[in-house]
Order: C-alpha cells, then structure tokens, then sequence
C-alpha cells in the first residue's frame, strides 16, 4: 500500500497537480492529506473521546494556521549558492531584510519572483535562484553576451538566446541584429521581466 501510495502521489503531483494549481497549492494539499491520515489515525486508535477530539483540534489549527500565515517570500530560500557569499547565518538576514519584494509569478516550473534592494537594484529569482540583475553589476555581462557574437560574426543578422533571464541580453542584441529570438520555458519568468524589466520584450513578441 505504501509503494502504490507514493506511486500515486507522484504522479498526481508531476502530471496533475503541480500543472493545474501550482506548486503552492499542491504542497498545500500533500500536507493536508498527510495531516488528514494521521487524524484519522489517532482517531481510530484514541481509547478516549477526549483524544479523538485532540486530533480533530489539531486539525482544525492546521487549517487556520496554513489560511491565515500563507506563504513568506523569503529571497533566498533553496538557495545553494550561497555558501561563499554569506560566512554567517547573520549575515544573510541582514541582506534579506533589504530585499524588498515587488513581483511574484507561479508557473508549474517553479516560482519565480522580483526583488528591489536598498540602492534600486532589480533582480530576478527564479525558485530560489537569483538569475541575475538590472542596474548592477550583472549589466555588463549580459549586455557582453549579446555582443560577443556580433564581434566574431559581424554579418550576422539573426540572433538567438536561449533563456530570457532579465532580458538584458536581449533587449541589447536588438541594437545589434535585425532578428532577434528568445526561447524561455518559464512563463513565469516572461511576465515578470515584461512586468518589470522590459516590457517592450515581450509585447513586440521577442520572448
């Protein structure tokens, strides 16, 4: 029983859940359904009616609690890559509380969202990931990239990114080339960059 449940699960959750609800929703419903079980559970075991009132209270404070807390975002969580940015666990919180969360979008690849720090810089986190920044450092890297390709192929007319990121990299290709395309997976991350980086991306069809 335990092997078909977890068979169940995962595809409930990978090819129906996940796509029609989202992420949030889904983890929502495992919980639920896992918090359900041991409910029933106890209720079953429980010698007294007082301990199967217990399980039904703690059920009920468990759907409150999950209706009114909601779900924080927090900037940097499942983030690995931060090991070496960050020596201590202080240290991080003092850089979260100067994220300022301004965009959110859910898609069934992830969550991806829009931070403002202190000094006006955008960046763009994709489930965790920060995948990069306007007007930071990270500006003269992706614009780089868009004109590396012309330098080795000056003729060039055709230009193509395969993941939108910012759209730093694309919104300076179109300077450089007369066609310029962008492959993105995530429509998440194509309505947060025409929400709040570059909205001329994605209303002239670029991404």
């Amino acid at each position: 029983i335990n092997t078909l449940g977890s068979l169940v699960g995962a595809v409930a959750a990978g090819f129906a859940l996940i796509p029609s609800v989202g992420i949030r929703a889904t983890m929502f419903v495992a919980t639920a359904l896992n918090v359900s079980a041991a409910v029933l559970l106890v209720r079953h075991l429980a010698r007294t009616p007082r301990a199967a009132s217990a399980a039904w209270a703690a059920f009920g404070l468990f759907t409150i609690g999950s209706l009114f807390w909601g779900w924080r975002p927090y900037p940097y969580d499942a983030n690995i890559y931060l090991l070496r940015r960050f020596s201590t666990y202080e240290d991080l919180q003092k850089e979260a509380r100067e994220m300022n969360l301004i965009g959110e979008a859910e898609d069934a690849l992830g969550i991806v969202r829009v931070f403002r720090n202190q000094h006006g810089v955008l960046f763009l986190q994709n489930h965790g990931k920060t995948e990069g920044s306007v007007h930071g450092i990270d500006d003269v890297t992706q614009v780089v990239a868009a004109c590396l390709p012309k330098v080795t192929h000056p003729g060039a007319r055709k230009f193509l990114v395969i993941g939108l990121g910012t759209g730093t990299t694309v919104q300076a290709a179109l300077g450089l080339f007369s066609d310029v395309t962008c492959v993105e997976i995530s429509p998440a991350v194509v309505e947060m960059v025409g929400r709040h980086f570059y909205p001329n991306l994605v209303h002239e069809g670029h991404a």
